[in-house]
C-alpha cells in the first residue's frame, strides 16, 4: 500500500510539472497588424504620396523601408518608398514606447492614421556626428500616427 501511495504521488508530481503554463496576455496576443490586414489592404509610402487626399484621416496598413529612427526618445521614425524622395514621418502612438534603432534598414509594416500637417518636422535634439533627420518640404505635409508596427524583413 505504501508503494502505491508513493507511486501515485510521483505520477501526480510528474504530471503537474509537465503541464503547459498559461501564457501571458503578451504571449497570447496575435501578431501585430494581422487584424488590420483583413480590414485594409497594405499600401506603400509611394501610394500615399501619389494621392495624399485619399488617405488623410483614414486608418491604413502601410509598408515602407525604415531609413531613420530618432535617437532622442525614439518616438519618430521615417519610412521611405521606392522613390527615395517619398519619405513619411511615423509618430509613435500611446501604445508604443519607442521605435528602436534596430528598425533602421528594415522593411516595416505600420498601422495607423495618416494626418496632414502644416509645419515642418521639428527635431529639437542634438545630432550626433553623421546623424541627420529627414526634414524637407515633401515630408512636412504628411505623417502617420502609428498604433502598431512590425518588421517584415
Amino acid at each position: 500500500m505504501k508503494q502505491l501511495i508513493i507511486l501515485t504521488l510521483a505520477l501526480i508530481s510528474f504530471a503537474a510539472c509537465n503541464q503547459k503554463r498559461p501564457t501571458s496576455s503578451n504571449e497570447a496576443a496575435k501578431p501585430c497588424c494581422s487584424n488590420h490586414a483583413i480590414k485594409a489592404r497594405s499600401v506603400s509610402v509611394d501610394d500615399v504620396f501619389s494621392n495624399p487626399d485619399a488617405f488623410i484621416g483614414k486608418e491604413i496598413l502601410l509598408e515602407g523601408l525604415c531609413i531613420h529612427t530618432c535617437r532622442n526618445g525614439g518616438k519618430k521614425m521615417f519610412l521611405q518608398g521606392t522613390d527615395e524622395e517619398n519619405v513619411l514621418l511615423i509618430t509613435a502612438g500611446e501604445s508604443i514606447s519607442s521605435f528602436g534603432l534596430q528598425l533602421e534598414g528594415s522593411q516595416v509594416e505600420v498601422f495607423g492614421v495618416i494626418v496632414g500637417t502644416n509645419h515642418a518636422h521639428e527635431h529639437d535634439h542634438e545630432h550626433a556626428e553623421g546623424h541627420s533627420c529627414v526634414n524637407d518640404s515633401k515630408t512636412a505635409n504628411l505623417q502617420m500616427e502609428c498604433s502598431e508596427y512590425k518588421v517584415i524583413i
